[in-house]
């Protein structure tokens, strides 16, 4: 979403295809800067002159009173740059994409608040393992503190030197149905890069673009396009020399937009990554006891059941997992002799990427 205030101007000179240098504000309208822009803003513009019209994406700086062309939208030259003369207006419009939306985060616990695991201190993990939810050691393993703000919002701290990066794995197709350009923001100094899954060669980590969203907050931008509707992608973050990461989103369109906050982080988590409790208290013969244990949310695939050391069990030999698939698990409880048996314990289940 691109910052939206009441602006008109007038532009100093003719830009042809260049920036627009803004000036004086027509009548009835101010200034850019009377309005509240905020300097390296992405805004909407349209600029008319005549039967020559132009509707783009520009970024705003204060200091010369510049609007840049980033990208245009559609304009009476077949959606290439029109060569303005000294009497362009250009103005600043809303477009679809401004009034906001949700969805727009294809990344799921961007905040960093959803710790199923309740890692605390130190995370270090091997290549491939995960830590806080979503949050994928790279091929070297990653190691890092994460500290939490008052608000809730987490921001992960590299340790050590060496070669130390994370992944988040985007599910194509839950969170990817449209193809095309996408673009990453993040806080903090990590570096990044985004590939295909399926790419054997990942392209080197980049620092982004330092922009300033509608809202002032000053983020790392990095363009994403060629984006495959359906096909798994790879955030990987770069956060060794202790680099930090915090609040991070991937979103669908050209421009950077301010990160959008969801109170179904949880939920969403919930579909790679949950710990089930068991427990029970059955009468059975001797042939031992099989329960079916159901939760309400599919998970991405057919997760990995993995059942941990009980809490409490009396006559119970062994609990084992039958059959498990993305919405119920059948777990048996094998005994040691004829009657009442009792087990209190919990299962994780993953079906992370």
């Amino acid at each position: 979403m691109a910052l939206l205030v009441n602006a008109q101007m007038t532009l100093a000179s003719a830009p042809g295809t260049g920036d627009f240098a803004l000036s004086a504000a027509v009548a009835g309208a101010q200034t850019f800067a009377a309005a509240g822009m905020v300097d390296g803003a992405y805004c909407t513009y349209r600029a008319e002159e005549g039967a020559g019209w132009e509707i783009g994406v520009g970024q705003y700086n204060a200091a010369v009173k510049f609007l840049s062309r980033a990208y245009v939208l559609a304009s009476s030259a077949g959606a290439s740059k029109v060569a303005f003369g000294a009497a362009a207006v250009v103005s600043q419009v809303a477009a679809p994409a401004d009034l906001g939306h949700s969805f727009r985060n294809k990344l799921h616990n961007g905040m960093l608040r959803i710790n199923q695991r309740k890692l605390t201190g130190t995370v270090t993990l091997p290549a491939g393992a995960y830590g806080h939810d979503g949050v994928k050691a790279g091929a070297s393993g990653a190691s890092y503190t994460l500290a939490t703000a008052a608000n809730g919002d987490g921001t992960m701290t590299g340790a050590g030197s060496a070669a130390n990066t994370v992944k988040r794995i985007v599910e194509g197709v839950f969170y990817l149905p449209d193809s095309g350009s996408y673009v990453l923001t993040w806080l903090g100094t990590a570096t990044a890069r985004v590939y295909p899954k399926s790419s054997g060669s990942p392209p080197a980590f980049a620092a982004g673009i330092a922009v300033v969203l509608p809202n002032g907050e000053a983020v790392s931008a990095m363009s994403v396009p060629g984006v495959v509707a359906g096909a798994d992608l790879v955030v990987e973050f770069d956060i060794s020399s202790s680099k930090t990461l915090g609040r991070h989103q991937l979103a669908l369109g050209l421009y950077p937009i301010p990160f959008e906050r969801r109170d179904d982080e949880r939920r969403r988590c919930l579909r790679y990554y949950r710990e089930v409790p068991l427990g029970d208290r059955q009468y059975a013969d001797a042939g031992g006891l099989l329960m079916v244990y159901r939760w309400d949310e599919e998970m991405a695939s057919a997760p990995i059941a993995v059942i941990g050391a009980p809490l409490y069990s009396n006559n119970v030999a062994a609990a084992f997992v039958s059959y498990v698939d993305t919405s119920s698990a059948r777990i048996g409880f094998t005994q040691q002799a004829a009657g009442w048996l009792q087990y209190d314990g919990s299962m994780t289940l993953s079906s992370e990427l």
